[in-house]
């Protein structure tokens, strides 16, 4: 049993609420939006300069009380695990080929990113 307790901050730092819609949403979009932007989220969202904004103002989730509908909270995470490959971190940008992974098996999340109903 001693010898379990050093593992005991690693094992309980999963552990709590999840994060809220919005937190999540904003997540992805932060990570999309990452310098320099992929060439996939430029062609295909069109989000301009300021893309971080431009997204979250389409899809709604810069808004707190923000809650998915279409797609689902499930279908999101599943959608944004390549976004996750290089690094779980948000401060780290994804890889272009991986955005263009995501893009391409989701496009139910392109068409909600386009601020459109999928």
């Amino acid at each position: 049993m001693r010898r379990l307790l050093p593992l005991l901050p690693l094992l309980s730092a999963c552990a709590g609420p999840a994060a809220e819609d919005a937190a999540v949403c904003q997540d992805l979009v932060t990570r999309l939006c990452s310098q320099p932007v992929c060439e996939a989220v430029t062609q295909t969202l069109s989000p301009g300069e300021a893309c971080r904004e431009a997204l979250l103002s389409r899809t709604g989730c810069g808004d707190e009380a923000f809650a998915f509908s279409s797609p689902s909270r499930g279908r999101f995470l599943e959608c944004r695990v390549p976004l996750l490959r290089l690094s779980d971190r948000v401060d780290v940008a994804p890889r272009c080929e991986d955005v263009s992974e995501a893009f391409a098996s989701c496009p139910d999340l392109v068409a909600f990113l386009k601020g459109g109903a999928p």
